[in-house]
């Protein structure tokens, strides 16, 4: 009756060798993916800057490279919470027809096509 709770020393070596493979994977996802995203961080920098492909010119000064391409809140289109309901509320069917429809100026030296 013992014995049942006893495991073979071939046994507890298979269940050994199971778990610690079990937990070497595990430890091998969780650092790949970690790894995976410290190397992608520094390339996630993309808001409003085009990367790819590269722009013509090249600028060090903050306020020329992160100058939005429009003011629309002084253009009479308020910020919202919910753009999509609003978007809908005014007859855009997406961003692309509001970007391409919607009465609105911008920035000097920005043009519509590429910012």
């Amino acid at each position: 009756m013992l014995s049942l709770f006893f495991f073979s020393s071939c046994q507890l070596f298979q269940f050994l060798t199971l778990r610690m493979v079990s937990s070497l994977v595990s430890t091998l996802a969780v650092a790949s993916a970690l790894s995976s995203m410290a190397m992608l961080a520094p390339t996630a920098d993309a808001h409003q800057i085009v990367l790819l492909p590269e722009p013509q010119w090249t600028t060090n000064d903050k306020e020329t490279k992160y100058n939005p391409l429009a003011f629309l809140e002084n253009q009479g289109f308020a910020t919202q919470e919910d753009f999509a309901s609003w978007r809908d509320k005014n007859g855009y069917k997406s961003l692309r027809d509001f970007m391409d429809n919607a009465k609105y100026t911008v920035t000097s030296g920005a043009d519509f096509s590429c910012g």
